[in-house]
């Protein structure tokens, strides 16, 4: 019997069909579809295979994970009419200062630093998009990107917020928000 849900589908397309995996995707680990906005904003931009390599997991965890949601698909269930409750956990929280170090970014009162080099699209402009939206006031934060990112800048207009891009000489861009 084939499994309704495979790896090469977009993230959109899955909630799409089957609206009840949407608990299985946030209790995973991807707690941004949580909030309706980013649903709307990246569900469609990347294919669960690409999630899971944003995430660094390994096949073996894909698979399970395939599974849970071929067999949640498959139970039906409840269609939640409302998303979880969990807008208010961001994506990358920048109180979890030695969290957000591991992962190449780094945090003060002044600064936020985000080496987004060696990220495939869309990863970089998620992680940018999630940061710039806890800026304080008068912080600002800086991206190192190996593209200029195009699709970012409107984002961060509708947001309210400066930014400038600079081409670095050794190749690549680096981004400055300000909050």
């Amino acid at each position: 019997m084939a499994t309704p849900i495979s790896a090469d589908m977009k993230v959109s397309e899955i909630l799409n069909l089957f609206p009840q995996t949407l608990d299985v995707f946030v209790n995973n680990g991807f707690k941004p579809l949580a909030n309706p906005l980013m649903r709307r904003t990246f569900a469609h931009l990347v294919s669960l295979k690409g999630a899971a390599t944003m995430h660094h997991w390994e096949a073996a965890r894909l698979e399970a994970f395939l599974r849970e949601l071929n067999a949640r698909a498959a139970m039906g269930g409840p269609v939640p009419t409302e998303a979880p409750a969990l807008e208010d956990i961001p994506l990358y929280d920048v109180r979890d200062v030695e969290g957000l170090k591991a992962q190449g970014i780094e945090v003060s009162a002044e600064l936020i630093r985000v080496d987004n080099r060696g990220l495939e699209p869309p990863e970089p402009m998620v992680r940018i998009l999630a940061i710039v939206q806890q800026l304080a006031p008068g912080q600002r934060m800086e991206a190192l990107n190996e593209r200029r990112p195009m699709l970012l800048y409107p984002k961060i207009e509708e947001l309210g917020m400066a930014h400038e891009t600079e081409e670095l000489p050794e190749g690549g861009y680096r981004i400055t928000v300000r909050g």
